[in-house]
């Protein structure tokens, strides 16, 4: 087996910081699986074990002898601990680098059994084993005091930061604040109502403003996405960036392009697109994960769709797309940004008079209903009557957790047809509507 990366000096430098300063065993949080020494392992459960008020430079050598064990006769050893730690301070320092040093060595670790596995069920879950891993899901105990949380909360509000998203669409952060960080956002709707292309505006805008985005496409291919981005930013047809361009086009077209290529900070926008067919959760978190590497930061992670999502039992899908959609809600939490998924809804909302969706409209799965936080139903009324509107979108508010405005609220957008787009909405004057296909 790999040997394990260790360092007895900031081991012996930690403990001696947390004899002198004991308030700073609940601060750091549970470390008891970053220590090699054995001897370390145990001094750090002692004190883990004695009341704050009672560890001092004094008492814990004979606390530590009395224990026995491995600590037996360990007197001297453990009264120059203290000489070890130059300034509490580092504390925080110490117990970074041997978390760091504890979470390769796990992996290194899983790179043994790696070798060892047998079926493609037990390489699935040493990657995902491995992805918690980078994530820094097994870095210790993550666990927060309530007042640990309350202090972080009134650091962001007094530094002016959001524990939200903004999608760019005015009129949907104004009514929702956003969207949620560590949350999975469910945006249904029947083919057609413009789902994708709310998910691609909100994922857009974004990267335009220097937003790290993972986007995992697969339905749409790539080269899809980029066209439908072209169409929105020159108005240019998506059929005709699927065929010949007449010459007046080619200058919009490449005038776009190199704003994708340079447009933020001088370089391309910072969203990286994954459009394999049959993706599983596992790869939807290694491409947010990689994404989150190669650009610096991460800030949202869209799946298009869930239906078409690989599962491992086709036999029970609808629990299968149930089970992915708890995975990414856990993959929200575990990258604190807002995970959206785009979801289809079934055709009995077509029988009914009222075409706006419904939690009960939701395909294949009911635990999609318990998973998601917030749910959108996307709602074109033109589709079901030629006199309304063409050029409006109706954000159904279906289902929302947490944050500003409740379930049941209708957002207005604007709706671009030929450039499947997703606007704020203007109130057509009554002359304005007209009969006919938009």
């Amino acid at each position: 087996m790999t040997e394990p990366l260790h360092d007895l000096q900031v081991e012996r430098a930690l403990l001696g910081g947390l004899i002198r300063a004991p308030k700073k065993l609940a601060e750091l949080g549970d470390l008891s699986g970053v220590w090699w020494s054995p001897e370390h392992r145990e001094l750090y459960a002692l004190l883990r074990d004695t009341p704050a008020d009672q560890i001092d430079q004094v008492s814990v050598p004979y606390l530590a002898h009395q224990r026995g064990g491995v600590l037996a006769g360990q007197v001297a050893y453990v009264s120059g601990l203290t000489g070890h730690c130059p300034a509490t301070a580092n504390l925080g320092h110490y117990a970074t680098e041997l978390k760091r040093m504890a979470t390769v060595t796990a992996g290194r670790w899983l790179g043994d059994e790696l070798a060892k596995a047998s079926s493609p069920t037990e390489l699935r879950d040493m990657a995902r084993r491995l992805m918690e891993l980078a994530a820094g899901g097994e870095d210790g105990d993550r666990s927060v005091f309530l007042a640990e949380a309350g202090r972080r909360e009134i650091e962001r509000m007094q530094t002016g930061g959001t524990a939200t998203v903004s999608t760019g669409v005015s009129a949907f952060d104004e009514a929702l604040g956003g969207l949620p960080e560590k949350t999975l956002t469910l945006v249904a709707g029947r083919p057609g109502m413009g789902k994708s292309a709310l998910a691609e505006c909100w994922a857009m805008d974004m990267a335009q403003r220097g937003l790290g985005v993972a986007y995992c496409s697969l339905e749409l291919s790539a080269g899809q996405m980029w066209q439908r981005q072209i169409a929105r930013m020159t108005g240019v047809p998506v059929q005709a960036l699927r065929g010949t361009l007449r010459q007046h086009q080619w200058k919009d077209v490449i005038q776009a392009q190199e704003e994708t290529e340079q447009g933020f900070n001088g370089g391309p926008w910072p969203i990286k697109i994954q459009d394999s067919p049959g993706q599983r959760v596992a790869a939807v978190e290694a491409h947010a994960l990689a994404t989150a590497r190669a650009l610096g930061r991460l800030d949202l992670v869209v799946v298009d769709y869930l239906q078409i999502m690989g599962v491992d039992n086709e036999r029970h899908r609808a629990q299968a797309v149930g089970d992915a959609a708890y995975a990414l809600r856990d993959l929200a939490k575990a990258l604190a940004v807002p995970v959206v998924a785009l979801s289809q809804l079934n055709r009995d909302l077509e029988k009914r008079q009222d075409k706006r969706p419904r939690q009960s409209d939701l395909y294949e799965s009911d635990k999609l209903n318990q998973a998601a936080d917030l749910i959108i139903g996307c709602h074109r009324p033109q589709a079901y009557d030629d006199s309304a509107d063409p050029g409006l979108i109706e954000l159904c508010v279906v289902k929302n957790r947490a944050g500003k405005g409740g379930a049941g609220a209708v957002i207005k957008a604007g709706w671009d047809g030929p450039r499947l787009r997703v606007t704020e909405y203007v109130e057509p004057a009554q002359s304005d509507l007209y009969e006919g296909e938009y």
